[in-house]
């Protein structure tokens, strides 16, 4: 499961919901990063309640490029952005989004009673973007007691801060039952809001991610961060640029559930830590270069990819019972591949 991010509603309403210009600017620039990251699909979930596009309707602030135009004519940024990248952005958003409802597992109910501390709703003047930030409040509530408050947060639109929420809630009509109930007298959670995607991530646990990462895109996650920690506490002034480029080679995957290297099995965090050194250029064990016999007595020859010449390195995960290695190849443009965990006695990069 990768984290996920839950949008309020009323971040893509136009007219906007915000009154200065910086908060305008820095709104449109969210919603471009929102659309960016639901594209490449890679990173973290994106989710949004399922009747969002009803609710900006009839809030009468469901976004037109006509309304987009006004928008940013009023405000003076009309030489800033164009309307047809804020119109697709949005688009994006609303049609391939998350639905919210598959998080919480929770289709539909009534909020009889809803408050929170502090008052995310207070702001809130339109009544059906009330109602929309309300539900979509209570779902991520229902999300995070099956997660983790830190793997599953909000995007606030009148609270584009971190910060810490206490909902409490009076829930009627719960379809399917929540925990076998149709209502809940008195329904609490603490949920946590962020100011962006990029900050969202880089608060992640990588352990935690590497502990409930299903895909490529979720274990690469897991390493860059956990490299970026290495060189940060190292000294390090800008992580991210001092760290290799790296990818995920086709059989990684299905190595690590191979050698007991997913979730939280006993080799998870040894594998982690391993990649995330190698990437931090901070290894913990001697990278060798990977060979094979040639045939001829005492002989043996470095390991080429016939493809694009990448060269086979392997180092050290464990030392004892099967000690593990982990192989890689290094491109010649410098990129690190990562191809395959395997034991001292079974060796082969694939």
């Amino acid at each position: 499961m990768r984290p996920a991010l839950a949008i309020d509603p009323a971040l893509l309403a136009i007219p906007v919901v915000f009154n200065n210009e910086a908060d305008i600017e820095a709104s449109i620039d969210l919603l471009a990063q929102l659309s960016r990251e639901i594209r490449s699909n890679k990173r973290c979930a994106i989710c949004i309640l399922s009747d969002s596009s009803r609710y900006l309707a009839d809030a009468e602030m469901y976004p037109t490029q006509e309304s987009i135009a006004k928008t940013l004519s009023a405000h003076n940024l009309s030489h800033v952005y164009a309307v047809e990248d804020i119109r697709r952005s949005v688009n994006d958003i609303l049609s391939r989004a998350d639905h919210l409802e598959h998080y919480s597992d929770v289709e539909f109910f009534i909020p009889v009673s809803t408050s929170a501390f502090p008052d995310i709703f207070e702001k809130v003047k339109k009544e059906e973007l009330r109602e929309a930030l309300e539900l979509t409040a209570i779902h991520v509530a229902f999300a995070v007691a099956e997660t983790s408050p830190d793997f599953f947060q909000m995007l606030l639109a009148n609270r584009l801060i971190k910060d810490r929420i206490n909902i409490k809630a009076k829930i009627d009509d719960i379809e399917p039952p929540y925990k076998g109930q149709t209502k809940i007298d008195e329904f609490g959670a603490t949920i946590l809001t962020e100011s962006s995607v990029d900050s969202f991530l880089n608060a992640q646990s990588p352990r935690t991610l590497w502990q409930f990462a299903e895909n490529e895109g979720e274990f690469e996650l897991a390493i860059r961060l956990a490299a970026r920690e290495i060189r940060r506490q190292s000294g390090c002034p800008d992580p991210s640029r001092n760290c290799e480029a790296f990818s995920l080679g086709a059989s990684f995957v299905g190595s690590l559930d191979a050698w007991e290297a997913t979730g939280a099995e006993k080799n998870s965090a040894v594998v982690l830590d391993t990649c995330a050194r190698i990437v931090a250029r901070m290894p913990k064990n001697e990278l060798v270069k990977f060979f094979r016999p040639t045939g001829a007595k005492n002989k043996v020859e470095d390991v080429v990819r016939a493809h694009d010449s990448a060269e086979a390195w392997r180092t050290h995960v464990t030392k004892h019972q099967e000690a593990l290695r982990l192989m890689f190849w290094r491109c010649r443009t410098g990129l690190v591949e990562f191809a395959n965990v395997g034991a001292k006695d079974d060796l082969e990069i694939l």
